[in-house]
């Protein structure tokens, strides 16, 4: 099926969704690369990797507007061979600005414009974070991660 006559076509996870969560995580932190990837792409000692893992049916609201759930993986990986206390310090102090930053921003209504569509990002919300230490799965020695469940509301008006 072709799109609509007079509608455009918008890649809503990753302009809209992904993309908005990735700004403000810079925004939050200054140094340590963030980008969206399935995987870990770095060996730097600090990254936060962002992966879109479902979406949910489409709501139809109205004739002229739809909203839609989006499960997103974020990913605080921080490396060292030889881990102290003062390092965990500052794996939990990140993982937990991870979190305040994801509340703070998304917990009530976010919008964003790409060109000239308007989406309203709603009642984003951290379903859990699990923390591991994972040197087998990524080959990377002393890889260190707290995964962060997040799900968020994207709604579009026609």
């Amino acid at each position: 099926m072709v799109l609509a006559v007079n509608t455009t076509y918008q890649n809503v996870f990753y302009d809209f969704v992904l993309d908005s969560i990735r700004d403000t995580l810079i925004s939050e932190f200054n140094y340590g690369k963030i980008y969206i990837a399935p995987n870990v792409l770095h060996k730097d000692p600090f990254q936060i990797r962002i992966w879109g893992l479902n979406q949910e049916e489409t709501d139809d609201l109205m004739g002229n507007e739809w909203q839609k759930l989006y499960n997103v993986e974020i990913v605080l990986c921080a490396i060292s061979q030889n881990p102290n206390e003062q390092f965990y310090k500052q794996f939990y102090q990140d993982s937990e600005r991870i979190y305040q930053s994801l509340w703070n921003n998304f917990k009530g209504s976010y919008s964003k414009t790409v060109g000239s569509n308007t989406f309203h990002l709603l009642n984003g919300v951290v379903e859990g974070i699990e923390y591991t230490i994972d040197d087998d799965d990524e080959g990377i020695e002393g890889l260190h991660l707290a995964t962060i469940d997040f799900n968020i509301l994207a709604n579009r008006p026609d």
